[in-house]
């Protein structure tokens, strides 16, 4: 019964002492995080010290307590615990809403395709590379592709090659050509005084300096012979 008695007169105590001073106690007294009283046995009595300075008396019980409050305390808040294990992902939301369409963005330049086309036809002397097709081109990439036609009359009776030759130039250069070499029998096709045709196809590529240039088709043979071209000629965006 008296321990009972003694347990209500230091609960009742240290009621009084957090209901009436505590904010007192906790500014003035060092704690550390602990605050300590001495609780007189006699009389129920309790004071709070300093134990770094200050030491229980005859007849005085040391007692402690945390300084750390509960929820609906004033006092200060405690650390804060370890984060927990991030939970399960949640299912996908509903798909949002189609955005409004995008600006019209700005017309490109126009792409290059242009093609033209020019043709000829001449007599060419025995051996003598001569011009057949000629034109002028604004500057640009273009790439050609020519053909030409060469009809002439066998003079000889005997077995023999009649080389044809011809070629395309871009100004004074060559871009490209093409050769010719047919068999003549004297005594089968191509005797004496019949008609021998020959075709000759060649491409090329010409970079047209600002200002323009000429591109041309020139043709030789043997003999003297009727030639007959046409070059077509398509500006190209550029080589590679």
């Amino acid at each position: 019964m008296l321990r009972l008695k003694k347990r209500l007169l230091i609960a009742g105590a240290l009621l009084t002492l957090g209901g009436a001073a505590w904010g007192i106690a906790y500014a003035a007294i060092p704690s550390a995080g602990v605050i300590s009283g001495c609780y007189l046995r006699s009389g129920g009595t309790l004071r709070v010290i300093d134990p770094a300075t200050t030491t229980c008396k005859v007849g005085e019980a040391l007692l402690t307590w945390n300084v750390q409050g509960t929820k609906g305390d004033t006092g200060p808040v405690g650390p804060a615990g370890p984060q927990g294990p991030a939970g399960p992902q949640g299912p996908a939301g509903p798909q949002g809403a189609q955005g409004p369409v995008g600006a019209t963005g700005e017309t490109g330049a126009p792409g290059i395709s242009r093609v033209t086309f020019a043709s000829g036809q001449v007599g060419v002397p025995d051996d003598t590379l001569t011009e057949i097709v000629a034109t002028t081109l604004p500057e640009g990439s273009w790439a050609m592709v020519a053909t030409a036609n060469q009809r002439t009359t066998n003079r000889d009776f005997g077995d023999h090659v009649l080389t044809s030759y011809c070629e395309l130039r871009s100004g004074a250069a060559f871009v490209g050509g093409a050769t010719d070499r047919s068999f003549l029998s004297g005594h089968g096709i191509g005797s004496q005084g019949e008609s021998i045709a020959v075709t000759l196809s060649m491409n090329g590529g010409a970079q047209i300096p600002a200002g323009g240039g000429q591109v041309s088709l020139w043709c030789s043979n043997q003999w003297a012979s009727l030639f007959s071209g046409q070059i077509m000629m398509m500006q190209v965006g550029g080589f590679f």
